[in-house]
C-alpha cells in the first residue's frame, strides 16, 4: 500500500490508497459503491470499471472534494496501540451499543409489515447473522488479537512462532471482514440503500436510518483494521 503522505495517480491508486488520502471524500467512494474496506487492495481503475463508472470523473470529484463539514480522523501519526485501544474504545463500543436499539426495531417492523413481505423478514435475518459474526468477532480480537499484539509491540524478545500466530489470526480476521461485508451489501441491496418505502411508519424510518448509520460505522471499522492496524501490524512483524 502506498504511503498516504505523497501525493497519488489515478493511474497507480488503491481504493485503499484513495480512502486513506482523501478520508474526507469517503462518502464518494460509497456513492459509486466503491469497496475501500474489504477489498481496497484493488486499483482504482478496476474498481471503477467493474462499477461502470468513468474513474477519471470519481477521481477528480474526489480529490477535488471539500474538507468540510465533515473532518475524518487522520490516523498517520497515532501509534500501533493507540489504534488499538482507539478501535476497543470507539468502534466495539458502537457496535455493541446499538445492536439492542436496530434489533428492537427490526422485530418491530418484522411484525407490523412482515406478513407477505418476505423483504423485511430476510433484512432482519441478515442483520441478526450479520451480529454473530461480529460478536464472534470483536470477542477473539479484544481477547486473543490484540493481546498478542499488545504484547508483541512491548516485548524486547520477539520470536517468529509468535509473528506467525499473529499473522494467521490476522487472516483469519480479514476474511470475518470479508464476510460482514458481504452482509452488508446484502442489507444495501434489500433496503435500497437504507431509503424506506412511502408507506413506511416512524418506526420503520428510524430503522433503516440507524441501519444506515451502522453500515457507515462497519465499513470505517473494517477500513482502519484492514488498511491501516494490520498495516502497522505487517511492519512490526
Amino acid at each position: 500500500m502506498k504511503t498516504p503522505h505523497r501525493p497519488l495517480t489515478l493511474t497507480e491508486a488503491s481504493v485503499a490508497d484513495v480512502a486513506l488520502q482523501y478520508p474526507n471524500a469517503v462518502e464518494v467512494l460509497d456513492r459509486y459503491n466503491l469497496d475501500y474496506c474489504c477489498n481496497g487492495s484493488m486499483p482504482f481503475t478496476e474498481a471503477c470499471a467493474q462499477r461502470n463508472v468513468i474513474a477519471e470523473n470519481v477521481w477528480d470529484e474526489i480529490v477535488n472534494w471539500p474538507d468540510a463539514p465533515r473532518q475524518m480522523i487522520d490516523f498517520s501519526s497515532w501509534s500501533l496501540l493507540q489504534l488499538i485501544d482507539f478501535i476497543r474504545q470507539h468502534h466495539h463500543s458502537y457496535i455493541r451499543k446499538n445492536i439492542p436499539q436496530i434489533q428492537g426495531l427490526l422485530d418491530t417492523i418484522c411484525s407490523v409489515h412482515g406478513e407477505g413481505n418476505i423483504t423485511v423478514l430476510a433484512i432482519r435475518d441478515d442483520f441478526e447473522d450479520l451480529v454473530d459474526d461480529l460478536t464472534d468477532h470483536i470477542r477473539r480480537e479484544e481477547e486473543e488479537f490484540f493481546p498478542a499484539v499488545r504484547s508483541f509491540a512491548e516485548s524486547r524478545n520477539r520470536n517468529r512462532q509468535e509473528a506467525e500466530a499473529i499473522l494467521g489470526m490476522m487472516e483469519s480476521l480479514v476474511r470475518e471482514h470479508r464476510a460482514a461485508g458481504e452482509l452488508v451489501r446484502s442489507l444495501r441491496i434489500m433496503t435500497d440503500h437504507y431509503t424506506p418505502p412511502d408507506y413506511a411508519c416512524p418506526t420503520f424510518r428510524l430503522g433503516y436510518k440507524l441501519l444506515g448509520e451502522f453500515d457507515h460505522e462497519l465499513v470505517q471499522h473494517i477500513h482502519i483494521e484492514n488498511n491501516i492496524l494490520f498495516q502497522r501490524i505487517r511492519d512490526l512483524l
